[in-house]
């Protein structure tokens, strides 16, 4: 046995081969294993065919071979098959590869573990990277949330603020001594459309249209009686300068002022068809709530026109009524707008089925023509914003408030 040189055992179903199997057959140059179900590893398998040294040519599997280089048999002519002379043509087969596995159900055992550790480990990261993706989604929406509700705050405080009159950067523009009103045609045929209601009233007065109301007057105009006597006011009020009144000497008078010698609080202005509303609900409600520490004078603007320059000059402030549409022209404007310091709050009625607040764009056109920014609509709740300003508009231009006690 141990002088065979060429060994065929090819097609015996061989299944194992020992590293000792052909220890013997020290002389063996070709051996034919090939269509067996053995299947060498030649890169773990480090024993196998060691002892035969001259063995050049090795088949096995489905018409694999390992053979030998010419040059190294030349160069070294006795020494065992490598896993370079197996393995330099077929890289890619189970004999040629260097993981080692044990056997086909061990490589599937390890297989499945490893791939079920890896999918494990994979769906873990995965939820956890959803969750976080979950937490920076709430943590954006939030912040979303806040931004909306703070500017939502902000844009309803501002136009509250529009909505109560805050023009006062506006008023400043017009601190000059008058204003020239341009009027052409009838004060009265001003046209009202829904759309801009306020577009046709004018900002300047005509100086020449003025001439004949304000000098027209040639004698004193006697000191119109008081709405409501209330007898128990301060004795020391800051709107009292004396309680003489001068008799009228008309020769020697060269102004309506002249003869005056007491100031009035408040002068209330309204229309002469809102004259039953007044009396009987704002005027009513004023006196009640300011007549212990201010005294109001009601005057219908349309009938009082010749003495209206007079009774503004010697009041310390004055309170006009407008009812809706508010752009109705009348001479009193005229006068009021030739005031430079004018001390106006205006209180606007209306009494339309579909109420609805004042535009900006119009409460900007009645500042600007009046120049000033107290302007409200009426409310008779006492705890109203306008009572409040109005009770503050008091104060500071006719005097620190005194409460008498009835």
């Amino acid at each position: 046995m141990n002088r065979i040189e060429y060994l065929d055992l090819s097609s015996n179903h061989i299944k194992h081969i020992q590293s000792k199997t052909f220890i013997n057959l020290i002389k063996l140059k070709k051996l034919y294993l090939h269509n067996n179900d053995w299947m060498p590893n030649f890169y773990h398998q480090e024993n196998l065919f060691q002892s035969n040294i001259r063995l050049d040519l090795l088949t096995y599997g489905n018409g694999l071979t390992c053979n030998r280089s010419t040059i190294s048999s030349m160069i070294i002519n006795e020494r065992p098959l490598t896993a370079e002379d197996c393995c330099s043509t077929y890289t890619d087969v189970y004999a040629c590869e260097k993981k080692f596995r044990v056997d086909r159900y061990n490589l599937k055992h390890e297989l499945s573990s490893t791939y079920s550790k890896t999918y494990f480990f994979f769906i873990l990261y995965q939820k956890y990277i959803l969750f976080g993706l979950i937490i920076c989604l709430f943590v954006i929406i939030c912040l979303i949330t806040i931004y909306i509700n703070r500017k939502k705050r902000e844009f309803l405080a501002k136009e509250k603020l529009l909505l109560n009159a805050d023009l006062k950067l506006e008023t400043n523009l017009y601190d000059t001594k008058g204003m020239k009103y341009n009027q052409q045609g009838n004060d009265n045929s001003i046209s009202y459309t829904d759309e801009d209601e306020y577009a046709s009233i004018p900002l300047t007065t005509s100086q020449t249209d003025l001439s004949s109301i304000i000098h027209s007057q040639t004698i004193i105009p006697p000191l119109p009686p008081r709405r409501q006597f209330i007898s128990n006011r301060p004795v020391s009020h800051s709107s009292t300068v004396s309680t003489t009144i001068t008799s009228p000497n008309f020769s020697s008078l060269t102004t309506t002022h002249s003869c005056l010698q007491i100031k009035l609080d408040v002068l209330v202005l309204y229309s002469i068809t809102d004259s039953k509303y007044i009396h009987d609900n704002i005027g009513q409600q004023l006196e009640d709530a300011y007549g212990k520490r201010f005294s109001f004078h009601f005057i219908h603007r349309d009938r009082m026109l010749g003495e209206l320059d007079w009774l503004i000059e010697n009041s310390c402030v004055t309170i006009l009524i407008l009812r809706k549409p508010y752009n109705q022209i009348h001479d009193y404007m005229k006068i009021l707008s030739t005031y430079a310091s004018l001390k106006c709050f205006i209180i606007l009625i209306n009494h339309e089925p579909n109420h609805r607040l004042i535009s900006i764009k119009a409460r900007e056109k009645i500042a600007r023509l009046y120049r000033t920014s107290d302007i409200f609509e009426w409310n008779s709740d006492p705890k109203s914003l306008l009572h409040e300003q109005l009770d503050l508009f008091l104060e500071q231009n006719c005097g620190s408030a005194t409460y008498v006690p009835d």
